[in-house]
């Protein structure tokens, strides 16, 4: 842990990553409570602006009573050779945070994370499964202003055309998604579906690659580990190093169709359209309607 509290300032600058994200602290119980930390006396650093106990703050300082699941089929070998064939020594930075982050993730795929609730059971149901679709539906939509109708087809049936003089449907639908969906323009609701939904060239987690393949390439620069020619530009050594990487923590496999080129060409489309790493993981966390009434309905 004390590993951990060493390179928690660089896994935020490059992976917007520190013990308060969601992925991250979902992996962590502790062997002590707050009803526990009130009987004793300790300092008020450990008080939040609320007054309240940081139960984290006070752990990550006191990391005997951390407990975090660690998966006992952890295959190290692929990243051990990586690590050999790029002659990267232990107690290094470099070494500390890629090998943290394969432990990051690799708890994140094998679901090492606190039970949920039905509730939130069907909160994720929606957000996984619902939402894009109405992304998508609302994207549609807002995009063909001039159309003169609507075709709906329900499986193998003949299409039904709609709204060829009257927009009623056009009007229900829309009324429904700005309540429901809580998007304000086609470019957000792109932006949300392409960060948290599109799996390219048969990549799963997309966001997860992303954030690490941007990470990865800010950690090599910094570092000076490989550094490209000219600023913002990714170098074949660069790109060769993410893939490889990314195969060895088990992010990617043969069949993924993810290599140096779609690396550099993923990075060349980040470095585009993101200045850092904060705008690129915003959407990080699926959404809900601001817009729902009680809160208890999502669509």
């Amino acid at each position: 842990m004390e590993r951990f509290k060493g390179i928690e300032p660089l896994l935020k600058q490059w992976f917007n990553i520190d013990r308060y994200t969601p992925a991250l602290s979902n992996c962590i119980s502790f062997s002590i409570t707050p009803n526990q930390l009130i009987k004793t006396e300790f300092p008020e650093e450990y008080r939040n602006k609320d007054g309240n106990i940081d139960i984290h703050r006070y752990s990550f300082d006191h990391s005997d009573v951390i407990q975090v699941p660690i998966s006992s089929d952890y295959n190290t070998g692929d990243l051990e050779q990586f690590f050999k064939d790029y002659s990267i020594e232990e107690d290094t930075i470099i070494y500390d945070i890629l090998f943290f982050l394969y432990i990051y993730s690799d708890n994140q795929r094998k679901g090492y994370s606190t039970p949920i609730d039905e509730a939130e059971y069907d909160y994720l149901q929606y957000a996984v499964e619902v939402r894009p679709e109405m992304l998508k539906l609302y994207i549609a939509l807002n995009s063909t202003k001039d159309a003169d109708s609507i075709k709906i087809r329900f499986g193998n049936n003949k299409p039904v055309e709609v709204d060829t003089m009257i927009p009623w449907l056009r009007d229900e639908l829309k009324e429904y998604l700005d309540k429901y969906l809580g998007v304000k323009s086609i470019k957000e609701a792109k932006h949300e579906l392409l960060m948290n939904y599109t799996n390219r060239m048969g990549a799963p987690n997309n966001w997860q690659i992303n954030q690490l393949v941007w990470g990865v390439y800010n950690l090599l620069e910094e570092t000076g580990t490989i550094k490209a020619k000219t600023k913002r530009t990714v170098s074949r050594k660069q790109a060769k190093f993410i893939e490889e990487y990314l195969f060895a923590i088990g992010l990617i496999n043969l069949d993924s169709k993810i290599d140096e080129h779609n690396i550099r060409s993923r990075l060349n489309s980040l470095m585009k359209n993101y200045d850092s790493i904060e705008e690129l993981t915003e959407n990080l966390d699926y959404k809900s309607s601001p817009n729902n009434e009680d809160g208890t309905r999502l669509y």
